[in-house]
């Protein structure tokens, strides 16, 4: 269980054991509550694991806690909310010359029916290649060796309001085994010449994204995207 929001008490306590843990009750209570109102306060955290009653009857957060607190923002009660992490996975091939990529027609939303590069997102814990690896795998049936190209902060805008905030690590697969499955996770497989990229019904960041994986170099791009249907 998580709080998204905590109250004006729970907040000063996070906060108070943020700076200092191993507390007293006294210690924590700054703001000299009644102690049956700042105990009940303290049996939330600790029923949501965000601290923890030593043996000595102290107070401390716990790795949940800190994790938490870190993100408290630091004028509200509220928590600070961050764009999401996730891998994408180019893969290419040529054939007579032509290059092509391997592109998914999404089947969900947001972007449903639009064709982009196949990808998942990064699960806590997860490195950005083993995370590759798998969305390589699950999306497409294939596999190879992954090689981070660039990193990428993508932020969607529609009528001046971020829809989406990611960052995206983009990794090449140029060597593949196996065979193209018709549908992953999240859509329809399918080649696409290099030359489509940029054509109605291929998402918006497409192309860029594909462009940055033909540097020598790891490389780094933030854009924000004005689109008009999310």
């Amino acid at each position: 269980m998580t709080i998204e929001v905590l109250n004006d008490i729970q907040a000063s306590i996070v906060r108070r054991l943020f700076e200092q843990d191993g507390l007293r009750f006294s210690q924590v209570n700054t703001t000299q509550l009644p102690t049956d109102q700042f105990s009940y306060h303290l049996r939330q955290l600790l029923k949501v694991n965000y601290i923890e009653k030593l043996p000595n009857q102290t107070y401390r957060l716990t790795a949940k806690g800190k994790q938490r607190a870190i993100l408290l923002h630091p004028h509200n009660r509220g928590f600070i909310e961050q764009g999401f992490t996730a891998v994408v996975v180019v893969v290419c091939k040529k054939e007579n010359g032509k290059t092509f990529y391997l592109l998914q027609e999404r089947d969900r939303v947001p972007y449903r029916g639009l064709a982009a590069i196949p990808g998942d997102k990064v699960y806590y814990g997860e490195s950005t290649e083993n995370a590759a690896k798998r969305a390589l795998e699950l999306q497409t049936g294939l596999s190879g060796t992954p090689k981070l190209k660039s990193i990428w902060h993508i932020r969607d805008v529609v009528a001046e309001e971020t829809v989406q905030d990611k960052f995206f690590y983009v990794y090449l697969v140029h060597h593949f085994e196996g065979e193209v499955k018709q549908t992953g996770i999240t859509g329809n497989n399918k080649w696409m010449p290099s030359s489509q990229l940029k054509a109605e019904g291929v998402l918006h960041n497409t192309a860029d994204i594909v462009e940055s994986t033909l540097s020598d170099s790891l490389t780094y791009h933030e854009k924000m995207y004005v689109v008009s249907d999310y």
